[in-house]
């Protein structure tokens, strides 16, 4: 009779531990979804900034997943970028000393420089 309850007990005990772990596990996996889905919205509405308005009007995203510089999206074959060493997945973190974090600071300053 003792020994049957301390299997009882023993099961009771186990089937607690594994749903705390389950829990634990769960939250871990939200949490980290949430992570995931935060960097690839940034990511996102940097390649496309019009994509990157939300639904609350005057919330925008963050300036960029690196929180400085803009990543390039593409290079024209040939062009200015490329024979400068300029490629798809390059972070540009500055025009002549000044510093970009957005692609409409970098299009202003490379108008600027014509």
């Amino acid at each position: 009779m003792k020994k049957q309850r301390n299997r009882r007990l023993l099961i009771i005990v186990a089937v607690v531990l594994v749903l705390l772990l389950l829990v634990a596990l769960t939250a871990a996996g939200v949490y980290a979804m949430r992570l995931v889905n935060s960097n690839v919205e940034s990511f996102l509405a940097q390649i496309n900034p019009e994509a990157g308005t939300t639904a609350v009007e005057g919330v925008l995203p963050p300036k960029s997943i690196y929180e400085q510089g803009v990543l390039v999206g593409g290079v024209a074959p040939g062009g200015p970028a490329a024979s400068a060493g300029i490629r798809r997945g390059s972070i540009i973190l500055s025009v002549n000393g000044t510093d970009v974090n957005t692609p409409q600071e970098l299009d202003e300053l490379l108008a600027e420089e014509g």
